[in-house]
């Protein structure tokens, strides 16, 4: 498994709750905000959970 800051699932996580803090700070309506920051945190909840490649990706063919 590769390290958490080779995923590129987290960093997508990240810059979901940056883009939302960013959003916030600038006066932007909170409800979209919030949204989006709890999609970033689901999305990084998602990546740590999930160890199995997906099935017919080169890294799960490497596994069989």
């Amino acid at each position: 498994m590769k390290n958490w800051y080779q995923s590129k699932a987290i960093w997508l996580g990240v810059l979901m709750i940056l883009s939302a803090i960013m959003e916030y700070v600038a006066g932007l309506p909170a409800g979209t905000s919030i949204v989006q920051a709890i999609s970033g945190v689901l999305t990084i909840i998602v990546r740590v959970v999930t160890s199995i490649p997906i099935s017919g990706t080169p890294a799960a063919r490497a596994d069989e």
